[in-house]
């Protein structure tokens, strides 16, 4: 039997304050022999403020809205009575969902365009934006409901590159336009296919999309959402250290509250704050208690790293 090859990379993350590491290659509940070879050892350090917005104060309030139905009176409510200073631009379109990647810039462009036509009313408000491929481009398995775009370099590629338009397109215009942001993927959630696995984790392919965007505008803020939809449990083990990147997670906790009235297994009835609940096991309570303890794993993650974070969705 001819032996097989493989090459890996192993990150380990430790605290400031050990002085010691020891590292051990072997086999473990298993028979035979292993050879490494060329083992490479760096370490990398995360200094205090090489993040941008890390311990700022900057503060943004909103709304996620659908271009597709959006008309300058909507915004008028949303920017001048509702007093939203961020808009959450969602990229919604069923064409994105195609395996076939040439068609994924010309729909992309088209909401574009959709949204610039509102550009005047943007800035008489002073209301950012964040733009947001909110569709999974190439869609997902019915039947297991894994993302497309985990296992095709092909669309790993394209994802990239849409990016890079839409950077280029909006390079240098930061004052005539008021994109505060892009936020690369909604919910990202890598599962996999049956028997394979995604051939590419969702890190690595927000680390090649942010760095090809901070390569064309340096200036430009990218949001990069935590994994398992975007949950609080899917924070990064390593970040991305590009200056400009700033990490989202989305909070729907507990669901038999947040999503009360959506669906009839969570009917109306728990106010807030609320004490004593019973139908909403294992919360017994609801208040900002509670709900900074939920949140309390993501924060840990961002501190440790210095990241700067923000809240993209949420329900309460």
């Amino acid at each position: 039997m001819e032996p097989s090859h493989s090459t890996f990379t192993k990150q380990i993350i430790i605290d400031a304050c050990w002085n010691r590491l020891e590292v051990r290659l072997g086999l473990e509940s298993s028979s035979g022999c292993v050879d490494f070879h060329q083992v490479n050892v760096s370490v990398n350090s995360i200094p205090v403020g090489w993040n941008w917005f890390f311990g700022t104060n900057t503060t943004l309030r909103g709304t996620m809205v659908a271009p597709e139905t959006m008309t300058a009176e909507d915004l008028a409510v949303v920017g001048g009575q509702w007093k939203a200073s961020l808009l959450r631009w969602r990229i919604k379109d069923t064409c994105l969902e195609s395996t076939n990647v040439s068609t994924w810039w010309p729909v992309m462009k088209q909401n574009l365009e959709r949204m610039e036509r509102l550009t005047a009313n943007f800035i008489a408000l002073k209301v950012k934006l964040v733009v947001n491929f909110f569709t999974i481009p190439g869609g997902k398995w019915a039947d297991t409901g894994a993302t497309r775009l985990a296992f095709s370099t092909e669309m790993q590629d394209a994802f990239v590159e849409v990016w890079r338009q839409i950077t280029l397109r909006y390079k240098d215009k930061h004052d005539e336009y008021i994109i505060w942001a892009f936020d690369l993927l909604n919910e990202p959630n890598w599962i996999n296919n049956h028997t394979s696995a995604p051939i590419v984790t969702w890190p690595q392919l927000a680390e090649r999309a942010s760095r090809a965007i901070y390569a064309i505008d340096p200036k430009r803020v990218i949001l990069v959402t935590f994994e398992h939809w975007g949950n609080v449990d899917g924070a990064p083990t390593f970040p991305i250290l590009l200056p400009t990147v700033v990490y989202t997670f989305h909070y729907y906790h507990p669901m038999c509250i947040t999503h009360q009235g959506i669906f009839l297994e969570y009917p109306y009835g728990i106010p807030y704050p609320a004490s004593n609940i019973s139908s909403c096991v294992p919360y017994t309570a609801w208040n900002a208690q509670v709900i900074r303890k939920d949140m309390q794993p993501a924060f840990t993650v961002l501190n440790r790293f210095h990241l700067a974070g923000a809240i993209g969705e949420w329900s309460g």
